[in-house]
């Protein structure tokens, strides 16, 4: 019988068509990223240390997420509305979705990282 070949955990990389030209949410940008990094450095060996990095990560995109919005324009409805629909997504993938209970580490890494690489690409103007 053949091993199903482990998955691998996902990079999270900076490029520079990450850039949304805001210096300050770019930074906040290439924190998640940092924090994606840090999950998939804790996947294999320190279950303590990943699940104090995905709480970090959670407040972090949480905190991130609310300086977005803080920076619309008030007038620009959809824009916002927009901004709200995500939130609440993120917070029902965070509360719902990312858990050891219903998956391991190596997958919560992978979702994290991908919903970090989406929220990056649709704020650089590439989504």
């Amino acid at each position: 019988m053949n091993a199903i070949p482990a998955v691998p955990c996902a990079e999270a990389v900076w490029t520079a068509s990450d850039a949304t030209g805001d210096a300050r949410i770019d930074a906040e940008h290439q924190a998640l990223l940092a924090q994606c990094t840090r999950l998939a450095d804790c996947c294999e060996v320190d279950a303590t240390g990943f699940d104090e990095a995905l709480s970090a990560f959670k407040a972090q995109a949480r905190a991130h997420l609310q300086h977005e919005a803080s920076r619309l324009d008030a007038g620009d409805s959809d824009a916002i509305e927009d901004h709200q629909a995500e939130c609440e997504e993120f917070e029902a993938f965070a509360e719902e979705v990312v858990s050891t209970e219903f998956f391991d580490r190596v997958e919560l890494q992978r979702f994290v990282t991908f919903w970090t690489r989406g929220h990056i690409r649709a704020a650089s103007g590439r989504g």
